[in-house]
Order: C-alpha cells, then structure tokens, then sequence
C-alpha cells in the first residue's frame, strides 16, 4: 500500500498496488501515476537514489536480485 494525494478529496488517501497504473523511471526521478478508489487520476515523483561504490569497490548489485518483499508487503510464494 502507498499514500497519496487524491484531489478530489483534497486530502492523502491510502491505495493498494493494484491501483498504479503507470510507472515511469527517469535519470533522476520515478514517477508513478495512480488512480483513486473514487476514479480521480494523479501521479507524484520522487527523486531516486544514486547509489554510489564504496570505499571497498562494493557495487549496487545486490539491489538487482530478487527480493522477497513486493511493494511493503510480504510476498508468500
């Protein structure tokens, strides 16, 4: 699940995933569109994070692998 901004109900409102429509990623920012439960179509971005080598010469690559949570919510298969 995920808040967002309704304007409609000029308030944040509580979604689920199957309400995303849309995913976009950018170089700098994702941006995700949505529709309410009352059928008002939005979107927000957020920047993304750059994940930088550290001293060691560690990589991002465990980032890539699969994970066993799906969007905050424990994922049973």
């Amino acid at each position: 699940m995920f808040a967002a901004y309704c304007t409609t109900h000029e308030t944040e409102v509580l979604l689920t995933e199957r309400r995303i429509t849309g995913i976009r990623v950018e170089a700098d920012t994702v941006e995700v569109s949505f529709v309410c439960w009352c059928g008002t179509e939005g979107s927000f971005s957020d920047p993304r994070i750059t994940v930088r080598p550290t001293a060691t010469g560690a990589s991002a690559a465990h980032l890539a692998r699969p994970s066993d949570h799906v969007l905050g919510r424990r994922q049973l298969a």
